[in-house]
């Protein structure tokens, strides 16, 4: 559903990527999303 209004009704994209990360030094993996959306001029 996500996908479909992001890419249908707002014209834009989104990617999703796994990724490992530190907090306060401790390692942590989980999914990083990227939406991206087009500027109205």
């Amino acid at each position: 559903m996500t996908n479909e209004i992001i890419t249908k009704h707002m014209n834009g994209e989104i990617f999703v990527d796994n990724v490992v990360y530190k907090y306060k030094n401790i390692e942590h993996q989980g999914a990083s999303f990227t939406i991206k959306l087009p500027l109205l001029t």
